[in-house]
C-alpha cells in the first residue's frame, strides 16, 4: 500500500471517528472536534501549539492557537455552541412542544 493510500484512509477514518463524537453539534463545534483528533494523532502531542502546526493553515500559528484555545475553553466550560442539538434535534431545554396558550 502506497502512502498516499494509507494517508487518505488515515484522513477517512479520523473524520468518521470525529463526525461520530461530535454529532448533534453545529458546524463550528464538528470542525473543531475533527482539527483536535487530526491534531493529536498526527503532532503526538496534545499542545494546542503542536496541534495548530499540523493543521498547516495559512495564517500566523499565533492564530490558530488562540482559536484552538478559545473553543477549548467554550468546550470545558460546558458551554453552548450555537445551533446545538440534543439527540432528540431540538434546542437544549426545549420541549419539543408547541406552546398551549
Amino acid at each position: 500500500m502506497n502512502a498516499t493510500r494509507v494517508a487518505r484512509n488515515l484522513r477517512v477514518r479520523i473524520g468518521r471517528f470525529s463526525g461520530d463524537l461530535s454529532k448533534g453539534l453545529c458546524v463550528a463545534a464538528q470542525r473543531f472536534v475533527s482539527q483536535m483528533v487530526y491534531g493529536i494523532q498526527a503532532s503526538e502531542s496534545v499542545l494546542l501549539t503542536e496541534i495548530g502546526r499540523t493543521l498547516e493553515e495559512d495564517i500566523p500559528l499565533r492564530k490558530t492557537h488562540n482559536r484552538l484555545s478559545r473553543n477549548l475553553q467554550t468546550a470545558r466550560a460546558g458551554e453552548n455552541y450555537p445551533g446545538k442539538r440534543t439527540a432528540h434535534g431540538r434546542e437544549p431545554g426545549g420541549t419539543g412542544h408547541a406552546a398551549h396558550h
